[in-house]
């Protein structure tokens, strides 16, 4: 399932945004298909730390990035980031997954 939520994002994956409008704003849609997939997922019954610190709060640094990509139009670095985040913390873990939905849901106005 992570892989599969990977490749929705995969090919809008670039940290510079060094790239077209055009090429922009389809990252853009990507994200909003992306949030319509986890919007349908349930989130861990069972509590799971960070694979990277342990800790349980690891996962907001990676959010404030994301939220700053979005603010800054910069919609490939945000893909680059959510990537990030499904790669190094337990993204199924309410904490993590619940927040990245509101975060999607406010910055890409669904």
């Amino acid at each position: 399932m992570r892989e599969r939520l990977i490749s929705l994002l995969e090919h809008f994956d670039n940290w510079e945004n060094n790239i077209t409008e055009k090429e922009n704003l389809a990252a853009k849609d990507a994200l909003g298909r992306f949030l319509e997939k986890i919007k349908n997922l349930k989130p861990s019954k069972e509590y799971t730390k960070s694979r990277i610190t342990l800790l349980h709060t690891s996962y907001l640094r990676h959010l404030v990035v994301i939220k700053k990509a979005l603010m800054e139009r910069k919609y490939t670095r945000a893909c680059n980031e959510i990537i990030t985040l499904f790669n190094q913390e337990p993204f199924l873990q309410a904490r993590v997954l619940n927040n990245l939905i509101k975060l999607l849901e406010e910055e890409l106005n669904y």
